[in-house]
């Protein structure tokens, strides 16, 4: 693209030579040089080689059946935008290092009506006794179902309906929830419901359709809140041309900044990145969609008890919707990172040292997230359920 800039300046430099436009031809070109010029020597040299993930000597090898496009339903008339197809399917992640393979998961994901369910069971129920909310990290990705949150629960003997899925936040989760509750009355059965939130601080974008993961979903702020309704983002011609706009801003920032060859567009998507996503309005919507859905399960639900987890705890954008929380009454909140895990309820709020209770409660691998992976490992799900077992469970 920049050695076609500096072609068409030579083009425009003979055609427009006596004219105001070849000064910002030249503008143009100067720019589009430059950044010829920072990207071909980086390429070079590599002084602004940065270890996003992997380090040098490493090669992470992935083999999903589950991530392809053929296994996945996107329609603007699945309340969530997408699901996926039925199924069980095999994930599996290693990394090279120095000529050996070391494995870092080897799952399977059961799939029953597009949701992750306990291979053992063929069916899901949304009235029972545990609710799961989010994306990924409630969904289990890169673990054995019985190392899930959800697969200590039923452990335990409850029984569980998971509405999250990798790349969800709240409100597809949400979505799908409104969608199922009039299939069933729950409030007949008075015992007591556990509504478990998991969410990462991606979810401030995700919640107001900022996601590169989903062209359609669930779009809450089209109408007023109490209504509990939403629209499907591309249902309504403005709403549609609205969103796209906003997941098309999304996407191309995602490019930018996923760049392993130009310097250039890293950097120029790091500042973009940063002016679109995390505004102060999408924190606001996040925290009002939170309460609706609150208040929409203590209208069907008789009993009805609130957890909100938030993974990746120590970043600045977690650190603000924690605070924001705590002006939300009757709700229950674990934030958790590396260093600290702090615990806010009902008169109380506790923090705790990490490698304390992790060395209580995990045997050998007490790290919180896989190796060369973003998500939670079975020690960090251990040290969740050790919270809600001594504060609502005992």
């Amino acid at each position: 693209i920049h050695i076609a800039v500096i072609g068409l300046f030579f083009l425009f430099y003979y055609q427009f030579i006596r004219t105001r436009l070849i000064y910002i031809v030249i503008t143009i070109t100067s720019v589009s040089f430059s950044i010829l010029l920072f990207d071909f020597t980086n390429l070079l040299f590599n002084f602004t080689a940065t270890k996003y993930l992997y380090p040098a000597n490493v090669t992470v090898i992935e083999k999903q059946d589950f991530l392809i496009d053929e296994q996945i339903t996107f329609s603007k008339s699945i309340p969530s935008g997408y699901l996926y197809k039925d199924g069980a399917y095999n994930s599996k992640k290693s990394y090279l290092k120095d000529e050996a393979e070391f494995l870092i998961y080897d799952v399977k994901y059961n799939i029953v009506n597009g949701l992750r369910t306990n291979p053992l069971k063929s069916k899901n129920s949304i009235c029972s006794e545990v609710i799961f909310l989010g994306g990924s990290h409630n969904y289990g990705w890169g673990l054995d179902f019985e190392d899930t949150l959800q697969g200590m629960f039923e452990e335990d003997e409850f029984t569980t309906l998971n509405l999250s899925l990798p790349g969800f936040g709240l409100s597809n989760s949400f979505a799908l929830l409104i969608d199922h509750i009039d299939q069933a009355e729950c409030k007949k059965d008075d015992k007591k419901k556990y509504f478990v939130y998991r969410m990462i601080d991606d979810h401030i974008n995700r919640n107001v359709g900022k996601t590169s993961l989903n062209l359609y979903g669930p779009n809450f702020f089209s109408r007023e809140m109490e209504d509990n309704l939403y629209n499907s983002n591309c249902n309504d011609l403005i709403d549609c041309a609205y969103y796209l706009l906003r997941y098309g801003l999304t996407r191309f920032t995602y490019y930018l900044l996923a760049s392993n060859y130009e310097a250039s567009s890293r950097i120029i998507g790091k500042y973009l990145d940063k002016s679109w996503r995390y505004q102060e309005n999408d924190f606001q919507k996040s925290i009002e969609l939170i309460e609706s859905y609150i208040n929409f399960t203590r209208k069907y639900y008789e009993n009805t008890e609130h957890i909100i987890i938030i993974d990746e705890g120590n970043t600045k954008e977690s650190e603000k919707i924690f605070n924001l929380l705590k002006e939300i009454t009757n709700i229950n909140v674990l934030k958790i990172d590396e260093d600290r895990i702090f615990f806010l309820g009902d008169n109380n709020f506790n923090q705790y040292k990490t490698s304390e209770i992790s060395n209580n409660i995990c045997s050998n691998d007490k790290s919180l997230k896989l190796k060369y992976d973003y998500h939670p490992t079975e020690c960090s799900n251990l040290i969740i359920y050790s919270f809600i077992s001594k504060y609502f469970l005992s």
